[in-house]
C-alpha cells in the first residue's frame, strides 16, 4: 500500500540523517498521515511527490543539524548534505517545471490541447441548439433544485437528522435534463451508526414540483464517508495513486441506478495542461470500480471531460492560438477568453443540443472587453469535439443586468444564469427572475445579439409572446440579424382558437398541409385573422424552425379582401419607412462591431477584396 511505502521511506531517511528513533518514528507517522489524508498524485509531472519529498526531508534534516551540532559532527555533516540535496533537488524541479510548462515556451501546445476547433457562422449555432419549448426549458437552476431537495428531505421522517443534501448536477434522464444529487452523511457519528445513505434525489429542470427522493439504494461509498469508504480514498487505494482523478459526479443509468462518474486525467504540457484520459464508474452500493477509455464510456454517461478542464483549454486556445508573442506583446490578432459561467460550472454551462448531445457551452469575449462576445463555443461533453460560432453579441452577465433593469423597482431580485435556446431561428437567452427569498417570480427572454431586446413575463408563455412581438418590432421579421430562414405556407385552416391576455388577442391555428405544428398569429399582424374560420385557405410567412409552436410574421386570408383607406396606407408606409431606418441602423452597428473585432491584417484583406469587387471607372 502506498501509505506504508511513503512511511517506510520517510522513516528510513530520518534514521539515516539523525540516528534518532523518535525522529524516525515521527517522520514515518508524518509521511503516512500526509499520504493518507492528502492522497497525493504520485506522477512524475505532478507537484505532489516533490512537495511531499521536501516536507519529509528538509525539516527532519534541519532538526537533526540543530540537535547534533555539538554532539556528533559526522551526523551533522550528513544532515547538512541531506538538507542541501533536498532543497537543491526541489529547486531543480521548479526550474524544470518552468521550462516545460511556461506558456512562453509552450503556447502552441496549450492552444492545441482542446483539439481542432471547427469555426462556422452564427446561424449554425442557432440551428444546433434546442428550440425553446416551455414544457422542457430550464426554469430550475442549481439553487432552486437544492431548495426543493431540502423541502423533500424535510418531509421524510427521521431522514433529515441522518443525511444532508449534496450539490446536484444536471444531466439527461429519459430524454429530459434533470438535476441529480446524492444524500451525504452529516458527520462521523452518522456514518458510524448508519453505514450507508438511502439513495439520491432528482429535480426536473422545468418544474421543480416534479421531484422525488429515490430511497432504494444503500449507498456506502460516497464523498462524506470515512476511511476506505470515502469515495476518493476508495479510488486511490484501488491503484489510482499515480494518476489524477477529478469531477466526481453522481449520474444515473437508463434504469435509474446511481453511479459515481470520475474523470481520469494527466498533465499534457509539462506540469500543467490537465486533460482527461479515461473515466471511472464507481458503484456506490457495492463499491466496485470499472475503468473505461474515452471512447468506451457507457452511453448514459454525460460528463467525460470536466467543465473546468475545457474552460482552461478554451481560454488557452483563445489567448495563444496566434502565439505567445501576439498574446502579450504585439496583439496583431485578437485574443479571446471565456465568459464566466454559472456557479459550480467554471466558465461553461451544461446544455443539450437539438440532437440530444450533452455539451458544454460558453461565450468567448475579447480579453480587452467585458461587455460583448466575439462568438460562442459548443463542446461535446463526451468527446470534447468543439465548434466556434462567430457571433458579435452580449455576454451572459450583460443579459442578467438587462433583465434586472426591467424590475429595478423590486429590491433583492436576482436572475438565474441564462440558458441559450433557438426561438424562431434567433439565438435567445432564457432565465428566471427570483425574489429576495429565492422564489421564482418572473421569466425573462433576451436576445443574444442586442441587450436592449429583452422582456419578462409572469409565465413562460407570456414572456414568449412578448419576445416574439419585440422581435417583430425590431425588424427581425426581415431576417436582418441572422434569424432563421423564412418559408411561405399555404393551406386550409384545420383548427383555430384564440386567447386574450392584457387586452391583446392572439390566434393559434393548425394547417391541413403541415403536420404536428401550430402557428401563433397576433391579431395586430392582420385583422383578417379575427375573421378566419376553419376551412379558409390562408397564406403565412414564418420561420423555418423545428419548434412546436411557430411565430407567424405575415398573414393573409385568401378568402377575404379588405379595402385599405388612404390614411391607413399612409400610416403603413410611414411605419415601413421607420422600420427600414431601424434596420439600416442595426446593420450599420453590426458591421461596426464586426470590423472592430478584425485584426489589422484582416482589415487589409477586406479592403483588398472590396477594391477588387468595386466597378472600374
Amino acid at each position: 500500500m502506498i501509505y506504508l511505502i511513503v512511511a517506510a521511506l520517510a522513516g528510513a531517511f530520518a534514521y539515516a540523517v539523525s540516528r534518532n528513533l523518535f525522529m524516525t518514528a515521527g517522520n514515518a507517522v508524518l509521511g503516512f498521515a500526509i499520504t493518507y489524508l492528502g492522497l497525493p498524485v504520485m506522477a512524475i509531472n505532478h507537484w505532489d511527490p516533490y512537495f511531499l519529498a521536501l516536507v519529509l526531508t528538509a525539516p527532519v534534516a534541519g532538526l537533526s543539524i540543530v540537535l547534533n551540532e555539538n554532539r556528533d559532527a559526522k551526523i551533522t555533516k550528513i544532515s547538512a548534505m541531506a538538507l542541501g540535496v533536498s532543497v537543491s533537488f526541489f529547486c531543480a524541479v521548479v526550474l524544470i517545471a518552468f521550462l516545460t510548462s511556461a506558456s512562453i515556451f509552450r503556447a502552441g501546445d496549450y492552444a492545441a490541447l482542446i483539439g481542432e476547433i471547427d469555426q462556422v457562422d452564427q446561424q449554425a449555432l442557432t440551428e444546433r441548439l434546442e428550440s425553446f419549448d416551455q414544457t422542457q426549458a430550464r426554469f430550475v437552476d442549481q439553487g432552486l433544485a437544492e431548495n426543493r431537495a431540502e423541502e423533500l428531505l424535510g418531509v421524510q421522517t427521521g431522514l433529515a437528522s441522518r443525511v444532508s443534501i449534496a450539490t446536484p448536477s444536471i444531466q439527461s434522464v429519459d430524454g429530459r435534463l434533470t438535476w441529480i444529487g446524492g444524500l451525504e452523511y452529516t458527520g462521523f457519528k452518522k456514518w458510524s451508526s448508519n453505514g450507508h445513505t438511502p439513495g439520491y434525489y432528482q429535480i426536473d429542470q422545468t418544474n421543480r414540483q416534479n421531484a422525488e427522493m429515490v430511497l432504494e439504494y444503500e449507498m456506502t461509498c460516497i464523498p462524506s464517508a470515512f476511511f476506505s469508504e470515502d469515495l476518493d480514498r476508495l479510488i486511490y487505494e484501488a491503484g489510482y495513486w499515480n494518476i489524477g482523478f477529478t469531477d466526481q459526479t453522481l449520474e444515473v443509468d437508463d434504469s435509474g441506478k446511481p453511479f459515481w462518474v470520475v474523470s481520469l486525467y494527466e498533465h499534457k504540457v509539462g506540469f500543467l495542461g490537465s486533460d482527461a484520459v479515461g473515466v471511472l464508474v464507481v458503484d456506490p452500493v457495492s463499491c466496485e470500480i470499472a475503468e473505461y477509455g474515452l471512447e468506451e464510456a457507457p452511453g448514459w454517461i454525460d460528463r467525460v471531460h470536466p467543465a473546468d478542464f475545457l474552460e482552461t483549454q478554451l481560454s488557452d486556445w483563445g489567448v495563444y492560438r496566434h502565439g505567445w508573442w501576439n498574446a502579450f506583446w504585439s496583439e496583431s490578432e485578437p485574443t479571446m477568453d471565456t465568459t464566466a459561467g454559472e456557479a459550480g460550472e467554471a466558465g461553461l454551462y451544461f446544455v443539450r443540443t437539438k440532437d440530444g448531445e450533452p455539451a458544454w457551452y460558453t461565450g468567448m469575449q475579447s480579453t480587452k472587453a467585458d461587455r460583448g462576445t466575439q462568438g460562442y463555443v459548443v463542446a461535446d461533453a463526451r468527446t470534447k469535439k468543439s465548434t466556434y460560432y462567430a457571433f458579435a453579441g452580449v455576454t451572459e452577465q450583460a443579459v442578467q443586468e438587462a433583465m434586472l433593469g426591467i424590475v429595478a423597482e423590486k429590491e433583492g431580485y436576482s436572475v438565474t444564469y441564462p440558458i441559450p435556446y433557438n426561438i424562431n431561428g434567433h439565438l435567445t437567452h432564457v432565465a428566471v427572475l427570483k425574489d429576495a427569498t429565492g422564489n421564482p417570480q418572473l421569466y425573462g427572454l433576451a436576445s443574444a445579439s442586442n441587450r436592449d431586446w429583452k422582456v419578462v413575463g409572469e409565465t413562460p408563455r407570456e414572456a414568449l409572446r412578448a419576445f416574439a412581438a419585440e422581435l417583430r418590432d425590431q425588424r427581425y421579421a426581415q431576417n436582418l440579424e441572422g434569424a432563421g430562414d423564412q418559408v411561405v405556407l399555404v393551406g386550409p385552416v384545420k383548427r383555430i382558437g384564440h386567447e386574450i391576455i392584457d387586452g391583446s388577442s392572439t390566434y393559434y391555428m393548425t394547417l391541413s398541409t403541415v403536420d404536428r405544428k401550430a402557428f401563433r398569429v397576433p391579431a395586430s399582424i392582420n385583422v383578417e385573422v379575427a375573421l378566419t374560420n376553419a376551412g379558409d385557405t390562408v397564406e403565412m410567412t414564418a420561420y423555418d424552425t423545428d419548434a412546436h409552436v411557430i411565430e407567424v410574421l405575415s398573414f393573409d386570408n385568401q378568402a377575404i379582401t379588405l379595402e385599405k383607406s388612404d390614411g391607413q396606407k399612409a400610416v403603413e408606409a410611414a411605419v415601413k419607412k421607420v422600420r427600414q431606418q431601424q434596420a439600416d441602423e442595426t446593420t450599420q452597428k453590426r458591421f461596426e462591431r464586426q470590423i472592430d473585432g478584425l485584426s489589422i491584417e484582416e482589415k487589409r484583406k477586406l479592403l483588398d477584396t472590396l477594391d477588387q469587387s468595386a466597378p472600374s471607372n
